[in-house]
């Protein structure tokens, strides 16, 4: 096989994670998007590392872009911080929901600094990577779209039960949705500058959709991101003043326009202070627990712990495991190495952007602009973080300069057979978060159920599948609570283990430490009920 092939099959796979990974969902397990979004992550770099190995054996030898030591600098950093963190298991997969753990953050930079090594000095290659996060924006704004007529298939529900206030997109979630789809603004603006006739009428049409979508989204962090793209687009695109200043207030009117009529409370809606006070109060909350750890951090992704530390009483029935700003999320996790480590990743970027020729860095660049204005307000959602880095790895690609011509270099079965051990053996094991969370939905529905039994063997199940997740041994502790006789010493002793391995896995758990409390007080007073003597 011609490496030629297996580099334009990996790069294929490469843009193909990075565009459908923000849009995929799944029934089957109870985190119905976040883990599903982590698992094709996961199998993407799993693949594309099989191919890339392959490549080795026909003499592809690796390369680094020239941001390469402030970015090795940031994974220094990120794992000294995961190893020495309050829970170590934790900051090294993530916490359930957000995974925003050192494994998540060394997959998604793996992942650019592969896309990196195949569209580096390659402008069709980045052309095409372009045109496929265009195209996932456009497909997550026309969902919005369908949820806000009304026509959407599937019943969205919050975990209260109500339905969302505001479209909750293919992300789950109004803001991350929102957020996904400003993101497409740059590139699509970007697609529709550079086609002509036909073509630009279809981006153009594009553009206008795709800014339905983030004003359906009601996501302000969102909309503010598109403004700002557009106004960065304004000062990169080269078209006629006039022209230029027609097609911004004719974007900034048709965002405005969807977005009240959209709105439930109109105006008020968009303006209502309540987010936005609760957005600082959560900053606070980051900067109160920061001296705390100030050098390291306390761990990447454990914010719940420093909210349930240091949350005051303006943040009474708020529950936070993220403080909504990506800095403060640094500081939180990774302390000021860690916050210092970013900033340096950025300035390297800055500096690769400005080395780079215009037009090739300009859609890269409003990418990342994109990301950053929304990450200010808002969560790293695995897809966004992902599309943050592929904003690097394009900056650092469109610098590059152009690469020698390819060897028609042959693999031979000795790379084949390396690539497809690994492609197998990887891919079997990153998919058992998600069959683990197939068990933990199944037992919460034999919960609700009244099967307790069924609750308690797909609670056994999911553990032998992924036994580093805390939430698994805490829920399983919980079914045996309303399961075995507490007045038994070792029932209650079978009780107390699950929630037990929780806490070794997660010591400052909340809801691990609230329920050991409780079954401790419930076996004390079983304990002072009965007659003396017995």
């Amino acid at each position: 096989m011609n490496a030629r092939h297996l580099q334009a099959a990996q790069f294929a796979v490469l843009a193909g994670t990075a565009a459908v990974c923000p849009l995929v969902f799944s029934r089957w397990t109870f985190d119905v998007f976040n883990i599903t979004e982590l698992t094709v992550l996961w199998l993407g770099v799993v693949i594309a590392a099989a191919l890339r190995l392959a490549t080795l054996f026909a003499g592809d030898r690796p390369s680094l872009p020239g941001l390469w030591p402030a970015v090795a600098c940031y994974i220094g950093v990120l794992t000294l911080t995961a190893f020495t963190s309050r829970a170590p298991v934790v900051s090294f997969f993530g916490n359930y929901g957000r995974f925003g753990g050192l494994a998540t953050s060394l997959a998604v930079i793996a992942l650019a600094w592969m896309l990196w090594e195949r569209i580096a000095g390659r402008p069709d290659r980045q052309h095409l990577l372009v045109l496929s996060l265009a195209c996932s924006s456009l497909a997550g704004a026309a969902y919005l779209i369908v949820q806000e007529l009304g026509v959407d298939t599937v019943e969205w529900l919050q975990p209260d039960g109500l339905s969302p206030n505001h479209s909750p997109g293919l992300l789950g979630n109004s803001n991350f949705s929102g957020a996904h789809v400003a993101m497409g603004v740059g590139p699509t603006v970007w697609l529709a500058v550079r086609a002509s006739g036909r073509a630009r009428i279809f981006w153009m049409g594009t553009l206008a959709v795709v800014l339905a979508g983030v004003a359906v989204s009601q996501s302000r962090g969102a909309l503010l991101a598109t403004a700002v793209t557009l106004l960065v687009a304004a000062s990169l695109v080269r078209l006629g003043l006039r022209r230029l200043a027609l097609a911004a207030a004719v974007a900034v009117a048709l965002l405005g326009v969807v977005a009240l009529a959209t709105s439930n409370n109109g105006v008020s809606d968009l303006v209502d202070p309540t987010t936005s006070d609760e957005r600082v109060d959560l900053w606070n909350v980051a900067l109160r627990g920061a001296p705390d750890h100030l050098i390291l951090g306390g761990g990447p992704d454990l914010y719940l712990v420093t909210f349930t530390e240091h949350a005051g009483s303006e943040l009474e029935g708020v529950f936070a495991d993220e403080p909504h700003n990506v800095i403060l999320d640094h500081l939180d996790g990774s302390g000021l190495l860690g916050a210092a480590a970013w900033l340096a990743v950025l300035g390297a970027t800055a500096a690769t952007a400005r080395r780079a020729p215009r037009e090739l860095a300009a859609p890269w660049l409003l990418l990342g602009v994109a990301y950053l204005v929304q990450a200010m307000v808002s969560i790293d959602a695995v897809p966004l973080l992902l599309w943050a880095w592929v904003a690097v790895a394009g900056l650092a690609g469109a610098a590059a300069p152009s690469p020698p011509p390819p060897k028609r270099s042959r693999v031979g079965v000795m790379g084949i057979g390396a690539a497809a051990v690994l492609a197998l053996v990887g891919c079997a094991f990153v998919v058992q978060p998600f069959r683990a969370d197939m068990a933990y939905r199944r037992a919460i529905e034999a919960s609700n159920a009244g099967d307790t039994v069924a609750a308690r063997i797909q609670l056994r199940q999911a553990i032998d599948r992924y036994p580093w997740e805390p939430r698994y041994h805490a829920r399983l502790g919980l079914e045996l609570w309303g399961a075995l006789d507490l007045s038994d010493p070792d029932q209650a002793a079978a009780v107390r283990a699950p929630l037990l391995d929780a806490l070794d896995l997660f010591p400052d758990d909340p809801s691990a430490n609230a329920w050991l409390a409780g079954v401790d007080a419930r076996v004390a007073a079983i304990a002072a009920s009965e007659p003396a003597g017995e």
